[in-house]
């Protein structure tokens, strides 16, 4: 990369944070990298992926990175397709067209910089189709569940094409966790743009309801933000000592810490492999 596209990119509002070959990053709201390095990775090497709601494209870029021969990654380019209360898209349109386009071109300028070979097309995970897209290995789907209005059905999609294992990772509320360890439930509308904050069981039942069944689920963790939260609106001072907090000791693996800040937060982040149960086959999953 010359000077100009390492500025135009640092210049770029970023979501994550993603490795550029000068040794760099982007300044992402949220840095993932932690994370990658605690999930129990299906077999990627050779594996055809897909990375549903991809955003920014980190992790479809690190599902490339270990290995695998070819990844697809999808996005909503069309806001009209984003699942939004009509109040929220009525207002904003315009600037939802802005965002999209911003998103789009972020993925496209990290694809470049880092000469990857994933492919990214505009596709609502509602609309996933084995005669259209084919099937995959792995699918991976991060923190995307908690945006839509219908996350069963956009399960049973991603089970439509689902010919190996599925990666969900997800935001999960720490307090209903607390509350009912056992009992699948959800909190509706938990924070702006967020439809459904399930605990875990919640998160269990939503799979099993699609047709998968769970074969292993993560301790919890929490996602470090990274160096573009300072870049948006200004904080306050809470705020300012929340993403502190959360940034500083978010790498720690020690069971306590992690349930005790999503508590104060009111959510941390697990992640589930799950696969069609027996006898499930990708083209007979009713859609």
């Amino acid at each position: 990369m010359n000077c100009a596209d390492v500025e135009a990119l640092h210049a770029e509002r970023w979501f994550h944070t993603i490795e550029l070959p000068d040794g760099s990053c982007t300044p992402g709201v949220f840095d993932m990298r932690s994370c990658s390095a605690r999930l129990d990775w299906p077999a990627l090497t050779g594996a055809r992926c897909l990375d549903v709601g991809t955003c920014d494209g980190f992790w479809a870029f690190e599902i490339e990175r270990r290995g695998a021969a070819e990844v697809l990654a999808i996005d909503v380019d069309d806001p009209w397709q984003l699942d939004l209360p009509q109040e929220v898209r009525d207002r904003d349109i315009e600037e939802l067209r802005r965002s999209a386009a911003r998103r789009k071109k972020r993925f496209e300028m990290a694809a470049a910089a880092r000469s990857s070979r994933v492919r990214r097309i505009a596709c609502s995970v509602y609309d996933l189709d084995p005669a259209m897209h084919g099937v995959f290995d792995v699918i991976f789907c991060g923190t995307l569940l908690i945006h839509l209005r219908d996350p069963v059905r956009a399960l049973r999609r991603i089970a439509g094409v689902c010919a190996g294992e599925l990666m969900l990772l997800e935001t999960v509320d720490a307090r209903l966790d607390l509350l009912h360890p056992s009992s699948p439930c959800a909190r509706l509308e938990p924070a702006p743009l967020q439809w459904w904050r399930a605990n875990t069981a919640g998160l269990h039942a939503m799979l099993r309801l699609a047709g998968f069944e769970v074969l292993s689920t993560s301790p919890r963790f929490l996602t470090p933000h990274g160096a573009g939260l300072s870049s948006g609106r200004p904080q306050g001072a809470r705020a300012r000592a929340s993403a502190w907090a959360r940034t500083r000791l978010a790498a720690s693996s020690a069971p306590l810490v992690t349930r005790s800040l999503g508590l104060v937060f009111g959510n941390y982040d697990v992640a589930i492999r799950a696969r069609p149960r027996a006898g499930v086959r990708p083209a007979a999953v009713v859609l």
